[in-house]
């Protein structure tokens, strides 16, 4: 909030009454008066950090929906209370390292997500935010999936790094050609090695019998 707000109201709940707009300018929803907002926070801090047998991802959503009810600042509750589920998610062991970007995954279901927040059903609320926290989490399965079938070269061992290099000094070259470069090395290991790069998808093996080549991608 730093060089947004003067310093005097950074961090201190609202004085003044509040309501939500939504882009038409019509207020769906008219925030707690100022008066009731300490207790209101409190009941919901005491709800976050109690033991208790509601799930971790449930009672993140419950309190976001909570929080964003309150609306206990001036500006700024969207950002913090994201904040919040990400808090709960942590506490929760459900640490996502930062993958899990909810300011990306709301802003793409921006409409969505205000109109079941202007709702008196947390069920809704709770069942949206599961629904695109586990949508998310898929495309980030299916990106490291993707990833890990190529490994960087600067983590190829030494060998199969230099073979790699001759692969590319040549248009096509044999297994034979390769091992007058490895005289004390099995060629068992380096049919290993080669299977290896063709495998990540550093070469392409042409043919199938002894004669085989190995060539460059």
């Amino acid at each position: 909030m730093k060089g947004l707000k003067p310093k005097s109201e950074i961090g201190k709940v609202r004085q003044t009454p509040s309501a939500i707009f939504n882009q038409a300018g019509i207020a769906v929803y008219v925030a707690p008066p100022p008066s009731n907002l300490i207790n209101l926070l409190k009941n919901l801090f005491i709800f976050i950090n109690q033991e208790s047998d509601v799930l971790t991802l449930v009672k993140a959503a419950l309190s976001h929906l909570v929080f964003e009810k309150i609306h206990p600042f001036e500006d700024g509750n969207g950002r913090v209370g994201r904040l919040v589920v990400q808090t709960i998610l942590l506490k929760g062991n459900y640490n996502f390292d930062y993958l899990l970007s909810f300011e990306e995954i709301l802003n793409n279901k921006k409409g969505e997500y205000y109109d079941l927040l202007d709702r008196n059903e947390a069920s809704f609320f709770i069942e949206f935010m599961l629904e695109i926290i586990l949508e998310k989490l898929e495309e980030l399965k299916k990106d490291i999936l993707d990833k890990s079938n190529f490994i960087d070269e600067d983590t190829l061992l030494p060998r199969r790094r230099e073979i790699l290099e001759i692969i590319r000094d040549h248009t096509e070259i044999s297994l034979a050609s390769i091992q007058r470069r490895f005289l004390k090395i099995p060629a068992r290991s380096l049919r290993y090695d080669l299977k290896y790069l063709e495998k990540k998808g550093y070469i392409l093996k042409v043919g199938s019998t002894r004669g085989a080549l190995y060539r460059a991608k």
